[in-house]
């Protein structure tokens, strides 16, 4: 695994590459490496003023931050938040923001790692007309309930 991060790092050196260019599938850089659980991959990502970290896959519309929450990797998602120009509240295709994801993931640290920041939309709603709280009560989750 060092291989393929020293790899990467080494094309991130290229000023002709564009770090937000989506594959075949659609899919983002940082988003790949984020499904893959490669936390150096998303910490050199994350590094480059220019990547992107709002920008969703063309698939299923998901935004890195929503990512890594449905993922329940809380490393990927605080480096995530560490940039100052993430949207808290950009949501997949279905509505769901990083907060419904994680409600949904049933993950109480990943729900505490996001409550943690200013601008968090707590009331919004998805395409099933969920709020992350609905969510968190049809799931029988009290204790996430109780954060929220």
């Amino acid at each position: 695994m060092e291989g393929q991060t020293e790899i990467v790092k080494h094309l991130l050196q290229n000023p002709k590459l564009n770090p937000n260019q989506r594959s075949k599938e659609g899919w983002t850089p940082l988003n790949c490496a984020i499904t893959n659980g490669k936390t150096d991959v998303v910490r050199l990502l994350i590094e480059r003023e220019d990547v992107d970290v709002n920008l969703p896959n063309k698939d299923d519309g998901i935004p890195p931050l929503a990512n890594a929450a449905e993922q329940t990797d809380e490393d990927c998602l605080r480096l995530i938040l560490d940039r100052e120009d993430v949207d808290l509240n950009r949501a997949d295709h279905d509505g769901n923001t990083a907060l419904h994801l994680a409600v949904k993931q049933e993950d109480p640290d990943i729900v505490a790692a996001l409550l943690e920041y200013d601008g968090l939309g707590l009331d919004l709603k998805n395409e099933d007309g969920d709020t992350p709280l609905a969510m968190a009560r049809e799931l029988g989750n009290d204790a996430i309930v109780d954060m929220l």
